[in-house]
């Protein structure tokens, strides 16, 4: 049978222990948080001259980039006119003008616009993506089969690119282009003007502070 003693200084180092491994998770837990950011929407506008530029931040202090992934949607582009929107047309009121003693009359005078928006088909067909001025066109479309290519939703409403696969294949620098923390310029070029939408899924674990 076990001396008293030692059963009783057995129990303290088990709780000892054990108050350890809580204290070690609870400050685990403190000192590490998640950003989730799902569905982030960025917009910008590109042509044959000039890229779609977004513009994505992870944290210097992640731990571990979880997904970062996005769709491209390029749509329709719509030019305002005048003022104020009322409309997809835009209207000059008449006015009655005469001609007396070789002088307009009345002058000056008004014509009244009714202002509104244009929307016109986004044009570009071929398009290719550089993330901190790397391509990463032909990863994208080693994985997804094609990339950007017209209007629509890519590379589907089901799918979103995902950069951590394209990390996977990629050469090791590349990979560091993706996989680091700092600031992830994204360039779409198109060979046509085009209206562009990234709708971003970042999730990465980060210091607490």
């Amino acid at each position: 049978m076990a001396d008293p003693l030692t059963k009783v200084l057995t129990q303290l180092a088990e709780r000892s222990q054990h108050q350890k491994e809580y204290i070690g998770q609870n400050q685990y837990q403190r000192r590490n948080a998640v950003v989730d950011l799902y569905g982030v929407e960025y917009s910008s506008f590109g042509d044959a001259n000039n890229p779609a530029t977004f513009y994505l931040s992870i944290s210097k202090d992640m731990l571990y980039l979880e997904r970062f992934e996005f769709k491209l949607i390029v749509d329709k582009f719509a030019i305002p006119i005048g003022g104020g929107i009322s409309g997809d047309s835009v209207e000059i009121s008449p006015t009655n003008l005469d001609l007396i003693n070789q002088s307009i009359v009345p002058n000056p005078h008004i014509h009244t616009i009714k202002s509104g928006v244009s929307l016109f088909d986004s044009t570009a067909k071929q398009f290719s993506l550089t993330i901190n001025g790397v391509d990463m066109t032909d990863y994208l479309i080693a994985i997804y089969g094609e990339f950007v290519n017209g209007m629509g939703v890519f590379p589907s409403e089901e799918e979103n690119y995902d950069l951590l696969e394209v990390a996977g294949i990629c050469k090791p620098w590349e990979n560091g282009v993706i996989t680091s923390p700092g600031i992830k310029k994204i360039e779409v070029f198109g060979d046509g003007i085009f209206s562009m939408k990234l709708l971003n899924y970042l999730k990465f674990s980060h210091v607490n502070r």
